[in-house]
């Protein structure tokens, strides 16, 4: 089932469950990277980015050699914009499921996308990463896309705490 050609990527989803099996000896990376790979195949999404916080939490920067897609990505991601905000306070996820004009608009990090879901990774209790699934289709990550990541992302959280 693994493709061997393509580190942490899968030829065919299996049934039912999520494929994670993040290799443990590569540390905190090698978790988030798998986490990345996993999640951008299981929700069938366009783009992943993965955006790790700085020690001060002021800067946001990509991780360009984690992404996923054919979509150019920004480098950094403004500290201080309304959703990246609510992510960083709250400390929840934040989904988008349409373009128009709205707080979250910055999730989508390409023009050609229509949803967008933000999901925060912790270490010792703070935000410490954050990564982006996009899509071009309207409503893509609905209720069954975001029960899969947040039972994904929270198994990433524990295992990088």
């Amino acid at each position: 089932m693994i493709n061997r050609d393509a580190p942490y990527a899968f030829k065919e989803k299996p049934a039912g469950g999520i494929p994670f099996s993040p290799p443990l000896n590569d540390g905190r990376p090698g978790i988030l990277r798998s986490f990345v790979q996993t999640a951008f195949e299981c929700s069938d999404a366009d783009l992943a980015a993965w955006f790790t916080l700085d020690s001060e939490g002021k800067k946001i920067r990509l991780k360009q050699q984690d992404c996923r897609g054919i979509y150019p990505l920004p480098e950094t991601l403004p500290a201080s914009s309304g959703w990246t905000s609510f992510l960083l306070e709250c400390r929840e996820m934040a989904v988008l499921n349409n373009p128009a004009p709205h707080p979250l608009s910055g999730l989508l990090l390409h023009e050609k996308m229509r949803s967008g879901i933000a999901l925060p990774m912790f270490k010792k209790n703070e935000v410490s990463d954050i990564v982006i699934l996009n899509s071009r289709k309207d409503n893509h990550f609905g209720s069954s896309n975001c029960c899969r990541l947040i039972r994904l992302s929270g198994i990433c959280s524990n295992l990088i705490k």
